[in-house]
């Protein structure tokens, strides 16, 4: 019984020691095989648990190594990361692994070195271009990732990479074909002008770039690019003045002023794009903008400025295309003689050097041009015939640098055989307030000219001149009245001036003294218009006492047009910014700076034509010569809709000055649109709301808008310091240049302050507000009867 019970028991113990052996052998294996290795596919939370308290520790980057002991079926897995602050643990989702690491694609956002390990004892290996693709499969938290590129394979610096394509701006460094694929089997016409901006994402390894040019996608070489601007030098091939604004249009001409002018033959140099049809340039301490058209890429033959009058000595003398060059041929093909402008007053306004001698570039007297001749062929004439419209003398100021002098007396006559030659003596910098005494003026080519004793004949623009100064103002009333010179001879009639504003600056025996000016009291813009019988003439209306200064607009850009909003009790300024480019400011009625709203920069052009109508703000933007109506919701300021206007032929309208709206009768915008595109005319284009000409009609001109406003049966016209009230009506049902102007104001503000361009027109209830260009707004009550 005792050794059954012996047995038993050695049995039973074996038994249990293999028992004990199959369970470790199982735990073992279980427990090996729970130990798996994965990578992050995609970016993933670290969680504290996998139940619903669960919080995130971290995040593990893409391809980040992590074991786990969990169930293969369990939703989250528990992992270990080795972290750089030491191993850590916790829950991530299991979807977000993998057991393979992925391959991620990243871009060269900045020039990078191929190194050959990642150690401190590293070298580099290949130098690789932005915007070129590598891959990789390492740890996207790593300071370096193992990259492959191009089948090179070594470490970048990951501050180097990114996601996305960086773009680059390059400007054409040489006039550049467009192609239309990277093999350059096909390509556009035309090529791309110097110094244009470009933007590529294109590998900066390529041969070719990737661009954008006009709106179209295009392949350019990159050796024809650079990463800055290129100095190109030009020479002037004529006199060019130098705008201190872009000009746009020849409307724009008008409205933009000039430090002085640059001589012909003058180097200069210019980083603007060779499209541009301005380049911005720097002469004589000035910077600004010279017409693309007025300079050459060959050198020139230097020219100064000039201004006399002259007649011809020797008629057998020929005419020439520039100074010692090719004689200018007649219909048959001789050569030109002087002895066909014998007898008359030509005016020289180019004097040079060339082949040992003066030359003198002439103009006839209304202005055409002539050519090149010897000075030796002709003889100098007392300028203006020996009078001048001032028969007094008057005290100036001499106000702007950069401006003309030049050395001819005003009553120069030959002496022996040498003609007296204008000279070209200096710019006026050094004159700045100095008092000058004036005896002589002479309008040329639109710009008027003063003769200051003992200086020399000063360009307009740069002097206040008291004599000037209008003691009345006057508009025809009598358009066959005769415009007179001061010996009494006709220079013309009254009805070329029929609608403008005339200064009166001197009366003697019954007549009047005029002169007209578009920018009015402001120097430099005087055209001398004769003298002209009193009784021919009827008084301006002084609107001056009916206006208050109401508020003061921001200086957010060169202020321009103006619209009130009714239904908001809101005002809004347009701010040229320039390159065609403006934005819109709403202001409450009170101009409170904290209250107002901008827009975005939009392409508004001039932002000088814009009107309130029906809850939607309305812009013409005339930029280059095409007219485009944008409509502009009130509240976001935002572009809602574009109408592109055509005449009865569906061709588009073309450059348009300014904008006016009225009801057309069911409660729809009629665009009464303004051209001054024709001569001494202003053309009225009426447009039905899907902007298709209605009819148009003209008045004689009224001077150079600035604002235009329809209200109640009349439609309001600003030009600098003077309001036209029309009878709209009239304008609508009339013929050609019979509409009726009800009333005319000529007005200065701010009164007794130096003069400043007026610059927008609109009407609240009652009141007239204008706005001027140092962004004072001025409104009062004017009396339409």
């Amino acid at each position: 019984m005792r050794e059954r019970l012996h047995s038993f028991i050695k049995i039973v113990s074996v038994f249990l020691a293999i028992l004990l052996v199959v369970s470790s052998v199982s735990f073992f294996s279980a427990e090996a095989k729970g130990s798996r290795t994965y990578y992050v596919h995609r970016t993933s939370i670290l969680y504290t648990n996998s139940g619903r308290s669960k919080t995130k520790i971290r995040y593990l980057p893409v391809n980040a190594r992590v074991t786990t002991y969990s169930k293969t079926s369990s939703r989250m897995y528990k992992v270990y990361y080795n972290a750089a602050s030491g191993k850590i643990s916790g829950y991530v989702y299991r979807s977000n692994l993998s057991t393979r690491h992925t391959t991620v694609y990243r871009y060269i956002h900045k020039t990078s070195y191929l190194y050959t390990s990642s150690s401190a004892d590293k070298v580099r290996k290949w130098t690789i271009k932005i915007n070129n693709t590598v891959s990789t499969a390492s740890n996207l938290y790593s300071k370096m990732y193992y990259v492959n590129y191009r089948g090179m394979r070594g470490y970048v610096y990951a501050s180097n990479l990114s996601t996305a394509k960086t773009p680059i701006v390059k400007y054409v460094k040489t006039y550049s074909k467009e192609y239309r694929n990277y093999s350059r089997t096909s390509r556009y016409s035309g090529l791309i002008p110097v110094n244009t901006k470009l933007t590529t994402t294109s590998p900066q390894s390529n041969r070719l770039y990737w661009v954008y040019y006009k709106g179209r996608g295009c392949y350019v070489y990159a050796a024809n690019l650079s990463d800055t601007k290129t100095v190109i030098t030009k020479y002037t091939k004529m006199a060019s003045r130098l705008y201190n604004g872009y000009i746009h249009t020849a409307a724009d001409r008008a409205r933009t002023s000039y430090s002085l002018t640059v001589p012909k033959g003058v180097q200069l140099q210019t980083t603007s794009p060779q499209y541009n049809r301005m380049f911005w340039v720097s002469y004589g301490g000035h910077s600004g903008y010279v017409y693309a058209a007025n300079l050459s890429n060959k050198e020139v033959n230097f020219e100064n400025p000039a201004i006399a009058i002259r007649e011809v000595r020797n008629g057998n003398g020929y005419v020439y295309d520039s100074p010692d060059g090719q004689t200018i041929k007649d219909a048959v093909g001789n050569s030109e003689k002087l002895g066909l402008f014998a007898g008359m007053r030509l005016k020289v306004d180019r004097a040079a050097m060339e082949g040992g001698q003066p030359w003198s570039r002439l103009r006839k007297p209304v202005g055409t041009y002539i050519g090149w001749v010897k000075d030796s062929d002709l003889d100098s004439s007392p300028l203006a015939n020996g009078y001048s419209y001032f028969d007094f003398k008057s005290n100036a100021t001499i106000t702007h640098s950069g401006k003309s002098i030049f050395s001819i007396t005003p009553d120069a006559v030959s002496t022996g055989s040498t003609p007296v030659t204008a000279q070209f003596l200096k710019y006026t910098d050094g004159y700045v307030s100095h008092q000058v005494t004036i005896s002589k003026v002479e309008t040329v080519e639109g710009n008027t000219l003063y003769y200051a004793d003992n200086i020399g004949w000063i360009d307009g623009s740069a002097l206040d001149v008291d004599g000037v100064r209008p003691i009345g103002f006057k508009t025809p009333s009598n358009l066959s009245g005769v415009i007179y010179d001061p010996n009494g001879n006709s220079l013309g009639s009254l009805g070329y001036f029929k609608n403008r504003m005339l200064e009166v600056i001197d009366q003697k025996n019954g007549r009047d003294l005029l002169k007209y000016n578009n920018w009015y009291e402001q120097a430099g813009r005087d055209s001398f218009t004769g003298w002209v019988n009193d009784a021919d003439l009827k008084d301006l209306a002084d609107g001056t006492g009916y206006f208050n200064a109401s508020r003061q607009a921001g200086s957010y850009g060169n202020q321009q047009g103006l619209a009130y909003d009714p239904d908001n009790n809101s005002y809004y300024i347009g701010y040229d910014l320039g390159g065609g480019i403006g934005k819109i400011v709403r202001y409450d009625h009170e101009f409170n700076k904290d209250t107002v709203k901008f827009s975005d920069p939009l392409k508004l052009g001039h932002a000088t034509a814009i009107s309130y109508y029906g809850g939607k703000l309305y812009e013409v933007d005339s930029e280059g010569t095409k007219a485009t109506i944008n409509v502009i919701d009130p509240d976001s300021l935002k572009v809602t809709e574009t109408i592109n206007p055509v005449d009865k032929s569906g061709q588009n309208v073309g450059y348009m000055s300014m904008l006016a709206i009225k009801d057309d009768g069911n409660g729809d915008p009629e665009f009464i649109l303004l051209s001054e595109a024709e001569s001494n005319k202003d053309v009225f284009i009426y447009l039905d709301s899907n902007g298709k000409e209605k009819y148009r009609t003209w008045m004689t001109k009224m001077g150079v808008v600035q604002g235009m406003q329809y209200d109640r049966g009349n439609l309001y016209f600003l030009a600098n310091n003077y309001i036209t009230v029309i009878d709209e009506h009239t304008l609508e049902n009339s013929s050609d240049n019979q509409a009726v102007i009800r009333k005319a104001y000529h007005f200065s503000i701010p009164s007794g302050s130096s003069p400043a361009e007026a610059e927008g027109l609109t009407i609240n209830g009652d009141k007239t507000v204008i706005g001027f260009g140092n962004h004072e707004i001025y409104s009062g009550v004017l009396p339409l009867k």
